[in-house]
């Protein structure tokens, strides 16, 4: 899903509408865009809100959000599935379940579908074990 804050003409209650709507569908995936003015487009000639109000509005759905997907990541925990592992990233490994989501594992190999338990939850990605059977 893609959201834009603070376009100029956006109020109070324009804002409360959308957090409303991030609520409701629990999105796993959110674009979050803070408003900014583009040369040439009809926006650019209204009074900009102030960074402040851009800023926290921002704050604040970014943290809906997480909440959001820390809740949804915890039906996750304790099940196994196949993932694929697509990166080594510092001492840990990146890996992919079919639906994309992410999971951290301390070891792996490139490029290897293996079996993965999850243990952990963050926002944005799982913890992951390898599983040993």
């Amino acid at each position: 899903m893609k959201a834009t804050v603070s376009f100029p003409t956006e109020t109070e209650k324009d804002f409360k509408e959308t957090i409303s709507v991030i609520k409701k569908i629990e999105p796993e995936i959110l674009h979050l865009f803070r408003y900014s003015k583009r040369k040439g487009t009809e926006a650019e000639k209204l009074k900009d809100l102030p960074d402040r109000i851009k800023k926290e509005r921002s704050r604040i759905l970014t943290k809906i959000w997480k909440k959001i997907l820390k809740e949804k990541s915890k039906k996750y925990l304790g099940k196994k599935f196949e993932a694929l592992i697509t990166e080594k990233r510092g001492n840990t490994f990146l890996a992919r379940l079919p639906s994309y989501k992410a999971v951290i594992l301390k070891e792996g190999k490139l490029g290897k579908f293996t079996k993965v338990k999850i243990v952990g939850v963050k926002p944005n990605y799982l913890i992951g074990k390898i599983c040993k059977e």
